[in-house]
């Protein structure tokens, strides 16, 4: 979802530096194929020229024929969009032959560093309308498109600079940041930007000015406003009436917004209707107001549409029956005058919303499947459930699955044995035919659900040892839950032959994927004495700890425990009425007793401490299922990275910056937040952070001062969402 919104904010880039236009009509008057495009895209853009889409069609269409990858390109778009052509189905099949072309000579040219051809290609991969690879066709992949949109803006491209600011602001990148963000959107404003200079003002507004100051923002939206944005125009006006911008200037806003209403903007309708119905800032004119707010009455925010019904309502008992007609007569015939800047948001594949670029992919997948693209037709599935269109969705999958697809096998099990709420009901026997049959062509997850309905007595006609095998296997392809499940198997003894040494093994395994289940589950096993006979109380720590940090409610009561008997540490009623209260958050029930026989060890300013303590910890995933995501180790992490992950709660993040700030590595040395960090690493569970937090106190002869505020600040520290 998140690509298909970036995508459709991707803007055109500025031709403003080609001198000599009349050279540049020369040369496509020759039949210079970069010529033309750039005329084309000129033409498009209304840039430096009156915008006509004809034209640019034409000249498109002439590079095209050249074999020039960007006349290809605008070319295949303004066929698929009907935009300076006409919209039938014979255009959106050249349009789609015309975009295969152009996506393979835009790689070409996105290689050699060409700042255009990579921002355009950008565009294709956000959308999933470049081929791709046979076995994953037309993928969405953010990640090659965020390297050429940051090679892209790199280069000077001024789209791709305001796109890397949506970029960082979203976190595409895996680690949103809002200074990357206005950095970019300053440099994409300061060369040109309309769109970034409104940014740098929403940055403001939404912030409230904690992130972009009142004096850098004012001028970037008047500036927007200026140039004809509608709503910078809305924002300039409201800005302007609520005195943000100096003394109250409600006449001239309402000027401000009135340009925007006349663009077509509802929010910007909605106000102009509400100021006519009175004469607070205007004269009163209920006919204006009644139009206005018809207008916004149909807008695209629910809210302004709502709103609009309401006054409505208020003022038609002050105007005529016949009179009202006449008046929605008029809002049917209103054309919005939009100006440049704002029809241009609207214009090509940034502009045309997903509601069209779905279908587009949706066309090319179904063209691909049909020829036995086995892969497409998965795709199809899950781009027909996500839509809720779960016949079409179960369509492709059983094409797939009878092509012998074990993914569109295993996601028919989960339709079928689930159900889909208010769309299809559960059937558990046709589920589990699809799971048994995702797991004999090799899905291991498959293997271990199947097993685990087996041996619960689900499936008739098979007994449990049948479902051990499928676990067995499972487990033996690296499958964690598996491993997992196995291993609690073999301690418990009932389905197979008890077995601790093989217990071991296999939970070692799953827990060396950092599985949470798993890690607790050994914990359990060290603490009962499974090991030559006697608990070992500082493994068990170890391995609940790493359960609890990943939110494993199971875990974090037995770590509450441990601390409150002192087995393996140093006995702590605070730290275990905190692990209490945070297993508790996180599923556990039925412990108010142990949380009283807690408690009662404890004093209202210790039991204080421990609840807001609980408050800060924030549950991490370290288990990536059989490494498939490739994770950077937290120690070789970036600062930036480092912080954003510990402002949030992740133990191993805050344990490194703290590291960090004690070396002075990458940041100034700070022992004071260095303690602040250690401290809180300590409080989530890290084993080593309480000697690291000492050591470092005493090798840089931290006052008492320094202690003191370095534990303020740790107790202030609230996680981040």
């Amino acid at each position: 979802m998140m690509h298909r919104i970036l995508a459709c904010l991707i803007l055109p880039m500025s031709l403003g530096a080609v001198a000599d236009q009349k050279a540049l009509e020369n040369r496509a008057a020759s039949g210079d194929a970069e010529a033309q495009y750039q005329l084309a895209e000129a033409y498009f853009w209304g840039d430096g020229r009156k915008q006509d889409l004809m034209k640019a069609a034409k000249l498109a269409r002439a590079s095209a024929e050249q074999g020039n990858a960007k006349g290809e390109y605008r070319f295949a778009v303004q066929l698929l969009l009907g935009q300076g052509m006409e919209s039938n189905n014979e255009n959106d099949k050249k349009g789609f032959e015309w975009l295969a072309k152009a996506s393979e000579g835009l790689q070409k040219l996105a290689d050699q560093g060409d700042h255009d051809a990579q921002h355009k290609l950008a565009m294709l991969y956000l959308l999933g309308l470049t081929k791709g690879e046979e076995d994953n066709p037309y993928n969405i992949d953010g990640k090659k498109a965020v390297d050429l949109v940051r090679k892209a803006a790199n280069g000077g491209n001024v789209s791709s600079q305001f796109q890397l600011s949506l970029i960082y602001r979203v976190g595409l990148t895996g680690k949103p940041s809002n200074e990357k963000s206005i950095e970019w959107l300053r440099k994409a404003a300061d060369n040109g930007s309309v769109y970034a200079a409104y940014g740098l003002w929403m940055m403001f507004r939404h912030s409230r000015g904690e992130l972009v100051k009142l004096e850098e923002a004012e001028p970037y939206l008047k500036s927007a406003a200026k140039q004809g944005l509608a709503t910078a125009q809305h924002q300039y006006g409201v800005a302007l009436g609520e005195g943000l911008l100096g003394g109250i200037g409600q006449k001239a806003g309402i000027e401000w917004v009135k340009k925007a209403a006349e663009q077509g903007l509802s929010p910007a309708q909605l106000i102009l209707g509400i100021t006519l119905s009175s004469d607070k800032i205007l004269d009163q004119d209920l006919e204006g107001s009644f139009v206005w707010l018809s207008l916004a009455s149909n807008g695209q925010s629910r809210k302004v549409r709502a709103d609009a019904k309401k006054f409505l309502t208020r003022i038609r008992n002050q105007i005529d029956p016949a009179d009202q007609l006449d008046l929605q007569q008029q809002a049917k015939k209103f054309k919005p005058k939009e100006s440049l800047v704002t029809r241009n948001f609207h214009l090509g594949l940034q502009g045309a919303g997903s509601d069209i670029t779905v279908p587009m992919r949706v066309d090319l997948l179904t063209d691909l499947a049909h020829k036995g693209n086995v892969a497409a037709m998965g795709i199809l599935g899950e781009v027909y459930r996500g839509s809720g269109k779960i016949k079409e969705s179960l369509d492709w999958f059983e094409r797939a699955a009878k092509k012998e697809n074990k993914d569109a096998c295993a996601m028919l099990a989960q339709i079928y044995i689930y159900g889909v709420r208010g769309r299809l009901e559960p059937d558990f026997v046709q589920g589990i035919k699809w799971l048994r049959k995702a797991a004999e062509l090799g899905h291991v997850r498959s293997m271990n659900k199947l097993g685990g309905f087996i041996i619960k007595g689900e499936v008739n006609g098979s007994k449990p040892s049948e479902g051990v095998k499928w676990v067995t296997k499972a487990a033996r392809n690296g499958h964690a839950p598996a491993q997992a499940n196995l291993g609690g198997m073999y301690i418990i003894g009932d389905l197979i032959e008890q077995d601790f040494s093989k217990a071991k093994e296999w939970l070692l395994k799953a827990a060396s994927q950092s599985y949470p289940r798993a890690q607790s589950y050994l914990g359990q096993y060290y603490r009962e004495g499974r090991e030559k006979g006697k608990p070992n109380f500082e493994e068990a720590i170890k391995y609940y700890r790493l359960a609890a940090r990943q939110g494993n409610g199971p875990a974090q009561f037995a770590l509450g425990m441990m601390h409150m008997d002192g087995n393996g540490v140093k006995q702590s009623f605070k730290v275990g009425y905190k692990w209490l209260k945070i297993s508790r958050r996180h599923g556990m029930e039925g412990i108010d007793a142990r949380l009283a026989e807690c408690a009662k060890e404890l004093n209202p300013i210790e039991i204080g401490r421990a609840v807001d303590e609980a408050k800060q910890f924030r549950a991490q995933n370290y288990y990536h299922p059989n490494g498939a995501a490739k994770v950077e180790p937290i120690d070789k992490s970036d600062i930036e990275t480092l912080q954003f992950k510990a402002d949030r709660g992740d133990t191993d993040a805050q344990f490194h910056l703290a590291q960090r700030y004690a070396a002075g590595d990458g940041v100034g040395l700070d022992s004071v937040q260095a303690y602040k960090w250690y401290l809180l690493a300590e409080k989530s569970g890290h084993d080593k952070a309480k000697g690291a937090r000492r050591d470092m106190a005493k090798s840089l002869g931290m006052t008492i001062a320094q202690r003191s505020k370095g534990q303020r600040l740790a107790k202030e520290f609230e996680p981040k969402d």
